[in-house]
């Protein structure tokens, strides 16, 4: 059969391609087709979405175990930039498998997946080659685990849609992070999304996981390269080599990196989701890895200034207005109806009186602790709340109004005919930081949460206020009534002081 030029030139093209087989389908996840499309599908289904589709969303830090164990994580991950249009992911994590200087680039044209092949995008990875310091390195991504199970997702996600850019990072001295962060910003938009490939600590018992992975989490929510290397460096002293922990971040160069670009494109970071090992396998709750899913949001206006776009590229983008101004001045009026709205119904819809409604605000997507507040005649009702929970807002929202009604201990159950005279206060919290002088506290603003082996207690940011309190006092009844330990337990240091700012918004307000 003869064939055209242009025929031949396709097929000879195809020929001299070289492909990367998967390492470890099969093992970290299925390698038969349908049941990985089924096992990702699944994940997906169940996964949350935080903020509208559409988002900018330039980098993800995703975990990379076997699917059972960080598979649903990851998913969330995932599910966040379902329906936005990328071309380009950038794959970044470290070697697990070899030694090597500075970051490698994998020298092979397409990788395979169980779904079907993903090309590799050659040019972008030659075109950043300039600023020396990428090289070529095609072994080292050879039996590498911790990209590869990124890709069914990708290819599930885009098809063959979005080429890939893997890299690995072995020997991370003298990477200048800030440098190899500012070639990113100059050399991605809108259509790029850059995944930071880690898990978090290896291997301590289920509860030293919690507190070490929360602690390297505050870390990298910091957003802010000096702030991120001060903290895990703290930590690793505190804590490495302790407690059975190995490793704090098995890619924290890699997170490094995305602290640098996250601060250069003034991104807000969000929590998605948080496990480990043992909450999968509970009887194996004794040697443990944690696992989160955590997204970097950026603003489209600098972008917009960053790559001279005008408003014909950006015209296909949605952007969070909710979501940023979420960050910069906290839920806005509409918005803190919205939320004493939610916060009435569900009290209202358990005496049988409304049903409860969704909001209609993307904002109630992203979490944050809350502490629902329940007045009556002026005089405290009840009040509950939580630093960290597992659900987004506006679930959060009712189902701390139904704990403040009914659940909280210091008093009886609220009584339908008390609704009406019920006055709803709503605090929504920043996240927690420990602190190690109580003078950093500012009596007004800051809410405190103190801690000392097993007790603990809190206060609200408007608690001194409302009592008349200095810090001295707001400390010592913190210590004595709430924490029910010794009140100069925050003078002696030796119990844990954090703080935390909250937006307080209640029913009536002007």
């Amino acid at each position: 059969m003869k064939t055209t030029h242009q025929q031949d030139k396709i097929f000879q093209e195809g020929k001299n391609k070289t492909f990367r087989q998967p390492a470890v389908a099969g093992q970290f996840y299925p390698l038969d087709k349908i049941a990985l499309e089924k096992n990702i599908d699944e994940y997906l289904d169940q996964a949350e979405i935080f903020a509208p589709a559409g988002n900018y969303l330039p980098i993800l830090i995703l975990p990379h175990a076997g699917y059972e164990f960080s598979g649903s994580i990851a998913a969330v991950g995932f599910k966040q930039i379902q329906d936005v249009e990328i071309n380009r992911v950038i794959l970044l994590g470290r070697s697990h498998q070899h030694c090597f200087s500075g970051v490698s680039a994998d020298t092979n044209d397409v990788w395979q997946t169980p779904l079907g092949d993903l090309d590799v995008d050659r040019e972008w990875i030659e075109s950043i080659k300039k600023y020396g310091f990428i090289n070529d390195n095609g072994i080292v991504h050879q039996y590498e685990h911790s990209l590869e199970v990124m890709t069914p997702f990708i290819r599930k996600i885009f098809e063959d849609k979005a080429k890939i850019v893997p890299l690995l990072i072995g020997d991370n001295d003298g990477l200048d992070f800030q440098n190899i962060a500012q070639v990113l910003m100059d050399n991605i938009d809108y259509q790029t999304l850059l995944i930071i490939s880690t898990d978090l600590s290896h291997y301590p018992d289920y509860r030293n996981a919690q507190n070490v992975d929360r602690a390297t989490i505050q870390a990298v929510l910091s957003g802010n390269l000096d702030q991120f290397q001060a903290k895990m460096n703290t930590l690793k002293l505190s804590q490495v080599g302790k407690n059975n922990i190995d490793t704090l971040a098995c890619a924290e160069p890699a997170l490094s990196i995305a602290e640098s670009l996250a601060e250069k494109l003034s991104s807000e970071p969000l929590l998605f989701k948080y496990a480990n090992s043992g909450d999968i396998y509970l009887e194996s709750q004794d040697r443990v890895v944690g696992y989160a899913a955590i997204g970097f949001y950026t603003d489209k206006k600098l972008m917009d200034r960053r790559h001279g776009l005008t408003a014909a590229h950006t015209a296909n983008f949605q952007f969070a207005d909710d979501l940023f101004a979420w960050t910069n001045n906290g839920l806005n009026r509409n918005q803190q109806e919205e939320a004493l709205a939610i916060a009435r119904q569900s009290i209202e819809n358990y005496f049988g009186n409304r049903d409860y409604s969704r909001p209609i605000y993307g904002i109630f997507n992203s979490r944050r602790g809350v502490f629902v507040t329940l007045k009556k005649d002026g005089q405290l009702r009840g009040c509950i709340g939580n630093f960290e929970p597992d659900k987004n807002l506006a679930e959060n929202i009712k189902e701390m109004a139904l704990a403040a009604a009914f659940a909280d201990p210091r008093f009886s159950s609220l009584q339908k005919d008390e609704l009406k005279n019920i006055n709803i206060e709503i605090s929504v919290l920043s996240p927690m930081r420990k602190i190690d002088d109580p003078e950093t506290i500012e009596v007004g603003k800051h809410g405190v949460y103190i801690a000392k082996g097993i007790c603990s207690g809190v206060f609200l940011p408007q608690v001194a206020t409302e009592e008349g309190w200095n810090r001295e006092q707001f400390l010592d009844n913190l210590c004595e009534h709430k924490a029910g330990i010794d009140k100069n337990s925050w003078r002696d240091r030796s119990a844990s002081l954090y703080i935390f700012t909250a937006q307080i918004f209640r029913e009536g307000a002007e």
